[in-house]
């Protein structure tokens, strides 16, 4: 049903059914991988209204459990690429997250990606973790950057303007002010350019 591959790697359809609605397979040296494609093999759909949570299961620097939700696959989406580089950071900071996978795992297993079907409106109420959250920041925070220096670049002081009643004129403040609220709505949530 499931099945995921790495750049340089194999695909891995060795997805074990560990209950009814949750799957696991494991993922050897992932501090190597810096994205992971994850897909439906096409040999059996999704039920009507049910989609598969994506998670992301190593043994945190203290030895515990922690699960990363990357995101989801269902029919109408049955591929997703994540990113997973700067993993060694994820571990120092990542909490658990309930998953429903029970004690298969433990700190001794390797890293693991776990899929379980949830209902549309449980997974529209998950927010994706760490690295893919990170990504959602990176882009917008990158162009809000370069519209505000290209703009910049064209400032010129009041005493430096010539009337042109044709043209509007935007203060360079105001695009410092705007620049600084994206900058905040990003922090405060990654996904706010997706509404």
């Amino acid at each position: 049903m499931f099945a995921c591959v790495a750049s340089g790697r194999l695909v891995q359809t060795d997805f074990q059914q560990i209950d009814e609605t949750s799957f696991l397979t494991t993922v050897t040296d992932a501090t190597s991988i810096h994205h992971l494609v994850v897909f439906l093999t096409g040999a059996v759909p999704f039920p009507t209204g049910f989609a598969g949570a994506v998670y992301f299961g190593f043994p945190r620097n203290d030895g515990q459990q922690a699960w990363l939700y990357l995101g989801f696959l269902s029919n109408a989406k049955p591929s997703a690429v994540f990113k997973l580089s700067g993993l060694d950071s994820l571990q120092s900071r990542a909490v658990a997250t309930p998953h429903g996978f029970g004690d298969s795992f433990t700190s001794t297993t390797p890293t693991q990606l776990g899929i379980q079907i949830k209902s549309d409106a449980e997974i529209s109420q998950l927010t994706p973790n760490a690295a893919n959250t990170t990504m959602n920041i990176d882009l917008p925070q990158k162009l809000a950057n370069q519209l505000f220096n290209y703009i910049a670049s064209f400032a010129i002081t009041q005493s430096q303007m010539t009337p042109q009643p044709s043209e509007l004129f935007v203060p360079l403040k105001e695009v410092q002010k705007w620049y600084e609220l994206v900058l905040n709505k990003l922090q405060n949530d990654p996904s706010f350019l997706k509404n």
